[in-house]
């Protein structure tokens, strides 16, 4: 791979279901250290972090700088996976579950206390301008209805919006219905889901339209994209059970998601998938665009955690490394053969 490709790591939300993410990058940390001979964070392998929701905490992790070394990123990918392990239950309590769901009606089903404290800890008060490697994160502003993305080269220009690192993480896991809104810079911000689900389009436009930082600008051949689902779970409505539904129907709870929200979010992830995989590998000899994520055996919800859900998504990480080996192993290959940033 050329000096001038530029790599991305774009990550999906998905709640505790980012955890499934956060142990193939640690797969990935590990096959590289076995390729090189030295431990490095990811930061030194891409030039670009994308993410959505939980997606959005791992690319501010990864890129957030570390308050005693400001040249290491604040969290490297072991500590990614024992965020998820240790600090689920005080962001989603597990108890009173139905009681939350009935809440759910009326009000967010949790305070956003538990969150916060975890982002201020492990992601930290630097502002978004000082990342080590360029980052995008998805959020939603209800306020002036639109699409925004927090970023690290317009954070950098004079005038702008420059939030913290755990601003930026709040306001793009800020669920509806799970957790309150994010006030920033005047706006009530909400998870990037509802338009992005999957980051990876808004990451290639990202690169794209770089002017400056080396390297830019940059082609769509100089791409290498990296994408990580938190898994899904294929449901099933027949025509005959969908015939009678009305409003209530759509939205009223099912499984892990009402089934309305089911139908957006998976529309917008497989569809994503699909421009990217037209866009990038034309020579299916040397893809640029490798796509790895879970079809899981369970329906789980995002805010699922308690002990036996984490355990479940901890087999099915790992039956996904041994089922995409091959590529992680290309993966790292291509990484290794660039060399560090």
């Amino acid at each position: 791979m050329a000096d001038k490709n530029f790599r991305i790591l774009s990550v999906d939300g998905g709640g505790l279901r980012g955890l499934v993410p956060a142990l193939l990058l640690l797969d990935l940390e590990e096959r590289l250290e076995a390729k090189s001979g030295e431990r490095r964070p990811l930061s030194d392998y891409f030039h670009l972090f994308a993410g959505t929701s939980t997606g959005g905490l791992i690319s501010l992790g990864l890129t957030a700088r570390d308050p005693e070394q400001p040249d290491r990123p604040s969290m490297n990918a072991e500590e990614l996976v024992a965020l998820y392990r240790e600090r689920a239950a005080a962001i989603f309590p597990p108890r009173f579950r139905l009681l939350r769901l009935l809440r759910s009606m009326v009000m967010p089903k949790f305070s956003n206390k538990g969150l916060r404290k975890a982002v201020d800890e492990e992601i930290g008060d630097y502002l978004l301008s000082t990342a080590l490697r360029d980052v995008v994160v998805t959020a939603y502003d209800m306020t002036a209805h639109e699409p925004r993305y927090l970023k690290r080269w317009r954070a950098r220009e004079p005038g702008q919006l420059d939030p913290t690192m755990a601003d930026a993480a709040m306001a793009t896991s800020s669920a509806p219905t799970y957790l309150p809104p994010w006030p920033l810079g005047g706006d009530a911000l909400v998870d990037g889901g509802v338009f992005a689900a999957n980051p990876t389009m808004a990451a290639i436009a990202e690169a794209l339209d770089r002017k400056r930082d080396p390297p830019a600008p940059v082609g769509l051949d100089d791409l290498f994209v990296v994408s990580l689902g938190t898994g899904y779970f294929r449901a099933k409505y027949t025509p005959r059970r969908l015939r009678a539904w009305g409003a209530l129907a759509w939205v009223q709870p099912r499984g892990s998601e009402p089934a309305l929200m089911r139908a957006m979010l998976d529309g917008q992830t497989v569809s994503t998938n699909h421009f990217a995989e037209v866009l990038l590998n034309t020579d299916p000899r040397r893809p640029r665009y490798y796509r790895i994520e879970a079809e899981l055996g369970d329906d789980v919800e995002m805010d699922d955690a308690r002990r036996k859900t984490r355990e479940k998504l901890e087999k099915q990480a790992a039956e996904l490394v041994d089922e995409r080996g091959a590529d992680l192993e290309a993966i790292a290959q291509r990484l290794y053969e660039a060399g560090p940033i």
